[in-house]
């Protein structure tokens, strides 16, 4: 299914290299947690390279994709545990992708020139309309109040325009 070349293989191996003894102490070996943390953390370097970045997108990938099964141990997972996952182990998560990155380049797996330097997203409550430059923005202060009542004396001239009846 999968050949013997592909990355979701070096993946798995990469991830039997690192140590997670951190994580598997915060996990009961009771049968709480059903899926081993090492083949969590193995989907989401696995889905960073493939441009998988969200939770819903690696799950969905778990139940269609035959290389995110291999690497997920023959496990399919809900979007909340590799979100909760990311989310709780951010520290060790981020570690983890730069020794994987690392053994990718060492390996000849990994072009250091192919990777980004910032690929960060940030939440933001700002439209593109609204961002402007810093010079612009001080010299008109009250811009977006002028730019909406603008905008509204032009849709009443047009509704007007419009209108098939005289007023």
């Amino acid at each position: 299914m999968v050949p013997a070349d592909h990355l979701a293989r070096k993946v798995r191996a990469w991830v039997e290299v690192l140590d997670t003894s951190a994580l598997e102490a915060e996990y009961s070996s009771l049968g709480r947690h059903g899926i081993h943390p090492r083949n969590v953390l193995g989907v989401w370097i696995y889905a960073s390279p493939t441009g998988l970045h969200a939770a819903t997108q690696v799950a969905r990938a778990l139940e269609t994709d035959h290389a995110f099964w291999l690497v997920s141990g023959g496990n399919t997972m809900k979007e909340t545990l590799p979100r909760t996952f990311r989310r709780t182990h951010r520290p060790f998560f981020a570690q983890a992708m730069e020794r994987t990155l690392k053994m990718a380049q060492q390996q000849g797996v990994l072009d250091p020139e192919a990777l980004a330097v910032d690929s960060v997203r940030l939440r933001a409550n700002a439209s593109k309309a609204s961002i402007r430059a810093e010079k612009r923005s001080r010299a008109r202060p009250g811009c977006r109040r002028r730019a909406f009542w603008r905008w509204r004396r032009t849709r009443a001239t047009t509704r007007k325009r419009l209108s098939p009846l005289p007023r």
